[in-house]
């Protein structure tokens, strides 16, 4: 009988130790993409056009820090602050600014999780992509 009860205490550990692992991963697929978005301040901290880095753009971008709020408001700031409202699309796979915005009024969500972030937008037939880790 002792031999028994050691079996079942090891497995009753070992799935204590499986579930506690599986813990993090749980949190990222049980929090809305809304809830992502607004949990911090993201900072621009890569940027690419069409695939290679542009020091242009990276001097105008990298260090931008953007908060997103649950209500559907946005600050975007660098040298400066910009605001309005945002939305996501309606398969939460984008997100809509409105048409103060100084950058696309639509930004492609590549990656949205709880340390990366990353979106892509289309501006004078150049893709812009966006590499953001939370601040």
């Amino acid at each position: 009988a002792p031999i028994k009860n050691g079996k079942v205490w090891l497995c009753v550990l070992l799935t204590v130790a499986v579930l506690q692992s599986c813990q993090d991963d749980t949190e990222n697929i049980l929090k809305s993409r809304r809830e992502l978005l607004s949990q911090s301040t993201w900072r621009v901290t890569k940027v690419l056009v069409d695939n290679v880095q542009s020091p242009d753009v990276d001097a105008a971008l990298v260090g931008l820090r953007a908060n997103f709020s649950t209500s559907g408001t946005y600050s975007f700031s660098k040298n400066g602050t910009r605001t309005g409202v945002w939305r996501f699309s309606s398969d939460e796979q984008a997100i809509l600014f409105d048409s103060v915005s100084q950058t696309s009024d639509t930004w492609l969500i590549l990656t949205l999780e709880s340390k990366t972030f990353e979106a892509s937008y289309r501006e004078n037939n150049e893709t812009i992509q966006l590499f953001l880790s939370p601040n």
